[in-house]
C-alpha cells in the first residue's frame, strides 16, 4: 500500500476495482488466495502460494527470486506501471486464462519435499554424509589466517 501510494498508483488500482487487504493470519490468508481470482502483490511468497492454488499473479517489482512462475507463465512482472498491472489482470481474469493457470502444475513443488528429504535422511548412505566431523586444524595454518593457503 505504502509502496502503491508512492508510486501514485493506489487510487488507479482501487478505481479499477482491485481490493487491497491488510495483512491476514496464515490460515486467512490461503483461505482468502484459494478464493481469488487474480492476485497483485510484491510477496514472493505469495506467489508461490497462488501457484500452488492455481490462481494468476500479477507482481509488483522488477525483479523477482521466483522465476518459475514468470517462466511457467502463471506470473508476469510489471514494475509499479500502473497501466501495465491493469492490463495484466485484465489478461489473467479472462476465463479462459484462468483455466490455462489453474491447469499448470505448481512451478515451486508438490508439498511434499519435506517428506522426501526425511526419507533421504534415514536411508544409511546419507549418515555417513551427514555425521559431523569437526575440522583439525593443529599443526595447520587456520583458514582466514594470514599465511593460510590463498590468504596474503
Amino acid at each position: 500500500r505504502d509502496r502503491l501510494t508512492a508510486a501514485g498508483l493506489l487510487d488507479t488500482l482501487t478505481d479499477a476495482g482491485i481490493d487491497l487487504v491488510a495483512p491476514l493470519p496464515y490460515r486467512e490468508m490461503l483461505t482468502a488466495l484459494a478464493a481469488t481470482r487474480v492476485v497483485v502483490t510484491d510477496s514472493g511468497g505469495l506467489q508461490e502460494e497462488a501457484a500452488w492454488f492455481g490462481v494468476p499473479v500479477v507482481v509488483l517489482r522488477r525483479s523477482t527470486p521466483r522465476w518459475e512462475g514468470v517462466a511457467a507463465g502463471s506470473s508476469e512482472l510489471v514494475g509499479l506501471d500502473g497501466d501495465a498491472a491493469l492490463a495484466a489482470v485484465a489478461r489473467f481474469g479472462r476465463v479462459a486464462e484462468l483455466k490455462r493457470v489453474d491447469a499448470l502444475e505448481c512451478p515451486y513443488g508438490d508439498g511434499f519435499a519435506s517428506a522426501r528429504v526425511a526419507d533421504a535422511v534415514e536411508e544409511a548412505k546419507a549418515a555417513g554424509l551427514l555425521r559431523f566431523r569437526e575440522p583439525d586444524f593443529v599443526g595447520r595454518a587456520v583458514p582466514g589466517a594470514a599465511g593460510a593457503p590463498g590468504v596474503p
